[in-house]
């Protein structure tokens, strides 16, 4: 390479967000969640590239309305032995914030940790990284990435953004469990009511629909469930398949706690689409298609 091209910063290449569990963050196309831990409440994302962590995001969601996140913090980094530095990052969504820069805690080996609390959201995040990690990532995490973490407010609906694929599903629901394989995403979400709401994307499509075709990607569900539909409506057209109707328990638990399901599977943008909602006595159609539309981008024709 001519050394006198300029250098490409670590930042041009943000084109990406990586969102999960209420909070999302700007990274670069070649940063991807190395592991993932936890759920809805509390849990933990190691983001790195090639194998290489960069800096581990943790969250949690404190129990009532009376917690003091200022306290928190203070005796967080008290028990590091250790006292805030100033002019921590500050997102617009999160007050208070705290960190500590380069605190040494191995030989010739510093820590950043930074702290931070989104009220609206009732959301505490913190992001770990340490001097082993390549500078120039580092730096621009915290100096350019960190900056723009944002967190979803309760009454709003949440972003998912990980491995190249994206969903958007309703306030009140939570993650209770999740699939992640190459070429197969899924989550599976559910709200106080008890309704479930399963979205998942599965590509190429072409090779998906080589294992197998529409109806029996509907059939195969990625969370185990003894529940099977009865279809009451069955639309289906070159790339698009809507069902209706009763998921029952095996004989003869058939007629306990009977759920309406709609579920639609669609092909576009070489990935296969699944949206699948589940209530007690509740059509959620407007559900399944809104996320649907979220994942595809096209609206399902009335």
């Amino acid at each position: 390479m001519d050394s006198d091209e300029p250098r490409k910063s670590v930042e041009d290449n943000h084109r990406q967000t990586v969102a999960w569990c209420g909070w999302g963050v700007p990274a670069p196309d070649d940063w991807q969640p190395l592991k993932i831990e936890g759920g809805w409440v509390k849990g933990s994302m190691m983001l790195g590239t090639d194998g290489a962590p960069v800096v581990m995001i943790k969250w949690w969601r404190p129990d009532g309305k009376r917690f003091d996140a200022a306290r928190w913090m203070n005796r967080r980094f008290k028990a590091l032995g250790a006292l805030p530095d100033a002019n921590a990052p500050s997102p617009h969504d999160f007050r208070p914030v705290q960190w500590i820069v380069n605190m040494q805690y191995k030989k010739d080996v510093g820590k950043t940790i930074w702290c931070g609390y989104a009220p609206d959201s009732g959301l505490v995040v913190e992001c770990i990284s340490t001097s082993a990690v390549d500078d120039s990532r580092r730096e621009s995490f915290f100096k350019s990435q960190l900056p723009r973490l944002t967190a979803t407010t309760r009454a709003n609906p949440v972003d998912w953004a990980i491995f190249s694929t994206s969903f958007t599903t309703p306030p009140g629901y939570r993650l209770t469990e999740y699939r992640l394989v190459l070429g197969d995403i899924a989550l599976e979400l559910r709200n106080d009511a008890g309704h479930r709401a399963i979205l998942r994307q599965v590509f190429p499509a072409g090779l998906a629909l080589q294992r197998r075709g529409l109806d029996q990607w509907l059939d195969t569900p990625p969370f185990m469930e003894r529940r099977r539909l009865r279809t009451d409506q069955h639309e289906e057209n070159n790339s698009t398949l809507c069902q209706q109707g009763w998921k029952r328990l095996p004989a003869p638990l058939g007629r306990l706690k009977p759920r309406y399901c709609t579920r639609i599977a669609r092909i576009a943008n070489d990935r296969l689409y699944i949206a699948e909602t589940q209530a007690g006595t509740v059509m959620l159609p407007d559900m399944a298609k809104e996320s649907m539309l979220s994942m595809a981008g096209v609206p399902i024709a009335e």
